[in-house]
């Protein structure tokens, strides 16, 4: 983590000060009504709120300093709220979902709120957060939390945000699901980049998902540069599994200086001469990463394959130059076709090096077929025989059901614009569909029908 620039601490300085001398406090702290605390928030936490945003736009190791700095108690719990419910949503979870480590933050923020003169006003605002970030946590640190306040009222409201429900895996996940859809367009994860092993094993998760997320959403990276050089020059961490993961994930996402996409092919060609395991490693990643969409792309492709130290003749070598192929000649073309059947019986069928392949033609669908206008459909007409082809040479269960998903929500597409059903393009539609469908094997022709039968509404008597 970094120390907040002096330029975001002046402009908090001069919220507060604004805030302190305000009219608005004047009038809260004689009358303390609560309509005039809400006047207090819509002046004052929009202007913490652009700071906040400049800040993780631009310098996202200094979040945690800038939210201690917003703890201040002359910001009368302004923005707590916020930061709470960020706190609760960084901490790394296990397959349980449970925190794998007491978040600290979390209680720091909480702690502050709870020591807040405006605790029952800040309260209102923050109960379905504590309930979440108290279902993601261990019993004995809410029972150690709770114990720790004197306060009865403060007890009882703590108390209640516990819920029995939660302790079930699934409605814990559902809770969580739900909550986080409030911070879909808010940038606030940060993370700390290890310098050593321990610290590795350790935090790494947090890190994995703070570069997947910055490098993913086309933010301002450069303040991570000399964090990332370091990391990669750090000889103590160099044989570590999260080493191995940090270079596949840098060589695909990163974008930035030469001075640094260099190091992480110097590192990531050098480990594939002195670790003849790392291909197994690689591909084993890769192909868990394609199918979680972490923003892999073409791009990425076509970046690793222009650093890859061609010399080195191993299973990266040959896909990134076929990825090159498709990339390139298209995967509508016959050679490419024949290539990649001939990589693909090469290697054994279920290996992660083949689901890769699989992911990178099936990406192309996914791009075709859900952004094919409703008004192009012959043009997934004359495709169909390159999604026979290639369900031939893959004969993978699992790619044959999503291509059937893909294609299934586009005739539903079709079927929402050509509704008469007497036009010529219902019916081009409709018997292309049937025929294609059974001989794909995608469904019996009974069930084809039905996507095609009119839906008669009850009248009402």
């Amino acid at each position: 983590m970094e120390k907040l620039q002096k330029k975001y601490r002046d402009a908090v300085q001069s919220i507060i000060d604004d805030l302190q001398n305000s009219e608005l406090l004047k009038l809260y702290l004689d009358e303390e009504e609560s309509e005039q605390y809400r006047a207090i928030q819509a002046e004052y936490e929009p202007l913490l709120q652009q700071i906040y945003d400049h800040v993780a736009n631009h310098y996202p190791l200094q979040l945690i300093a800038l939210e201690n700095l917003m703890l201040d108690e002359r910001l009368e719990g302004m923005f707590l709220p916020r930061i709470l419910g960020h706190a609760v949503l960084r901490g790394h979870l296990t397959e349980d979902i449970k925190y794998h480590r007491p978040q600290e933050h979390f209680m720091k923020v909480l702690d502050t709120i709870c020591a807040s003169a405006n605790f029952d006003l800040i309260s209102q605002r923050i109960g379905q957060t504590i309930q979440v970030g108290f279902s993601l946590s261990s019993d004995i640190w809410i029972t150690n939390f709770i114990e720790k306040y004197q306060s009865k009222r403060i007890k009882s409201f703590l108390m209640n945000q516990i819920s029995i429900r939660y302790r079930e895996k699934p409605k814990r996940a559902y809770l969580l699901r739900k909550y986080k859809t409030q911070f879909e367009t808010h940038n606030f994860l940060t993370a700390r980049f290890p310098k050593d092993v321990h610290e590795l094993r350790r935090s790494y998760p947090e890190l994995k998902t703070f570069l997947i997320y910055r490098f993913g959403e086309d933010l301002d990276n450069k303040s991570l540069d000399k964090y990332i050089l370091e990391f990669l020059n750090n000889e103590t961490l160099a044989g570590e599994e999260q080493y191995k993961d940090f270079l596949l994930l840098m060589a695909n996402l990163y974008e930035g200086k030469d001075e640094v996409i260099e190091q992480i092919f110097e590192k990531l060609n050098g480990i594939r001469k002195s670790d003849k395991e790392y291909n197994t490693f690689y591909f084993n990643k890769l192909d868990q990463y394609l199918k979680e969409d972490f923003g892999f792309d073409e791009y990425s492709d076509m970046q690793v394959s222009g650093y890859l130290d061609r010399d080195i003749k191993d299973d990266m070598n040959a896909f990134y130059t076929l990825s090159d192929q498709i990339h390139g000649t298209g995967f509508v073309d016959q050679k490419t076709i024949d290539d990649v059947r001939k990589f693909y019986y090469g290697h054994e069928g279920l290996s992660n090096i083949n689901d890769s392949l699989r992911e990178v033609i099936m990406r192309y669908f996914r791009n075709i077929l859900n952004n094919l206008d409703t008004d192009s459909f012959e043009e997934y007409f004359s495709f169909n025989p390159f999604f026979v082809e290639y369900m031939e040479i893959f004969s993978n269960q699992k790619f044959n059901q999503e291509l059937k998903r893909l294609i299934l929500s586009y005739v539903k597409r079709l079927l929402k614009v050509y509704k008469d059903k007497r036009s010529k393009d219902y019916q081009d539609i409709k018997k292309f569909v049937v025929k294609t469908f059974v001989e794909q094997g995608f469904m019996q022709q009974k069930e084809i029908l039905e996507i095609f039968k009119t839906r008669r509404t009850k009248v009402p008597k």
